[in-house]
C-alpha cells in the first residue's frame, strides 16, 4: 500500500497496538499487514475502514495521506520513540522521570506531563508514594485516571 497515517497529536496515544508519538507517521502498509490481512480487507478498500472503524471519532486527530511513491522513506517513518529527556524550550519530559520527579509536580505542570508517560510501574510507585502525603490529592487523581487509560488499552 502506498501513504501513511499521521498523528496530529500532542502527546502520546496507544493505538494500532503500539505508542505513537506527536506526528509520527505510520505507513499504511504496516497497517495492512496488521489489520486488513487479518479482517480479509481489500487494499483498495482499507484507507476507508482504517478512518470509519479504527480512528472512529478521532478523525481530527489524524491525517491520512495516500501516496504514488512504492514507499514511505524510513526517515518519514517509524522514529525513535523514546528519545525526548528535555527540549530546546527546557520542558520537563516524561521518560526519564523519576518516582520523586513525578511527586514533585505541581498540579498544573502534572495535567501536561502525566499525560505523556507510558510507564505504568513508574505511575504506580508514584500514586502509592504521593497518597499518604498532605496536599496530593490532585496529583493522585491525576496519576489514576493515567494508569485507568493506560490498563484500558492494554
Amino acid at each position: 500500500m502506498k501513504g501513511y497515517i499521521q498523528s496530529r497529536m500532542t502527546s502520546y496515544m496507544h493505538i494500532f497496538k503500539m505508542s505513537v508519538r506527536p506526528g509520527e507517521k505510520i505507513p499504511l502498509d504496516t497497517l495492512y499487514n496488521m489489520y486488513g490481512k487479518k479482517h480479509g480487507i481489500k487494499e483498495k478498500d482499507f484507507t476507508k475502514w482504517i478512518i470509519d472503524v479504527k480512528l472512529k471519532g478521532q478523525a481530527d486527530k489524524w491525517s491520512v495521506v495516500e501516496t504514488d511513491a512504492d514507499y514511505v522513506s524510513e526517515e518519514d517513518t517509524l522514529a525513535p520513540k523514546k528519545e525526548f529527556n528535555t527540549n530546546t524550550k527546557g520542558e520537563v519530559v516524561a521518560n526519564k522521570m523519576s518516582v520523586e520527579d513525578v511527586i514533585g509536580l505541581p498540579v498544573r505542570r502534572a495535567r501536561e506531563v502525566v499525560p505523556s508517560i507510558m510507564d505504568v510501574k513508574l505511575l504506580k510507585y508514584a500514586l502509592v508514594e504521593a497518597r499518604p502525603r498532605s496536599n496530593k490529592e490532585s496529583l493522585c487523581r491525576i496519576l489514576e485516571k493515567r494508569i485507568n487509560e493506560l490498563a484500558l488499552h492494554m
